[in-house]
């Protein structure tokens, strides 16, 4: 899932999560849909989502193209997306992917909460701290200690995730990875995670200037 942000209490940013699917939350006997990784390219985000909502949120820089498009045709033909480590001097994306949205049927109103509540609702488990970057990520910059720091938690957390949008459509979504066996590659997987193979759907949701909303966390130890 990717999201850009035009107006936060953070400010604008940019973010792409990973939810490979339902796991288990043993104290209360339930499955439910986690967020495994978040990249966010906004420090105040990243803290935030983490203490508030044990969100493992991971600095990254990202970059957008497209074709020029109309105020009266404001969707895109495709929208190309990278992600970068947050090193300024990172020239491979450790992931890019291609999104084309359906030209019909038309954008139409989405409200999740019209679906039923699991697929709003997500748990996550408490959340060790971590380096949001690996050694070298960064240039030696003063201003950029502070944002290596990915602070964690001891509590669970579940919440809602709540969008709406008025136009809502299908999309294609084509994932281009780097050649197999280049050091490329070797580069990426240190940003992507790794182990079980699993691949994003062919078919995503393309939202327009849509409403997200996310309640504020429940609580508990496990």
């Amino acid at each position: 899932m990717i999201v850009r942000y035009a107006d936060t209490p953070c400010g604008p940013y940019d973010e792409m999560m990973l939810i490979p699917g339902a796991f288990d939350v043993p104290s209360k006997n339930k499955k439910r849909l986690r967020i495994t990784r978040i990249y966010v390219s906004q420090k105040d985000t990243m803290y935030n989502g983490r203490v508030n909502w044990n969100i493992p949120k991971h600095l990254a820089r990202f970059t957008f193209s497209s074709p020029p498009v109309s105020a009266s045709n404001p969707t895109p033909k495709h929208l190309q997306i990278s992600l970068f480590p947050p090193n300024p001097a990172a020239i491979n994306p450790f992931f890019s992917a291609t999104v084309q949205p359906f030209t019909f049927p038309p954008g139409l109103p989405l409200n999740t909460t019209w679906l039923p509540s699991y697929y709003g609702t997500t748990t996550l488990p408490p959340l060790p701290s971590a380096l949001s970057a690996l050694d070298g990520a960064w240039s030696a910059d003063d201003e950029q200690i502070d944002v290596m720091y990915a602070p964690g938690t001891d509590e669970w957390c579940e919440f809602s995730v709540i969008m709406k949008s008025r136009r809502a459509r299908c999309c294609w979504v084509k994932v281009e990875g780097p050649e197999a066996g280049s050091e490329e590659e070797a580069e990426a997987q240190r940003w992507w995670p790794q182990g079980k193979k699993w691949k994003p759907w062919a078919v995503g949701l393309w939202m327009e200037n849509a409403d997200l909303e996310i309640t504020e966390g429940i609580k508990w130890k496990s």
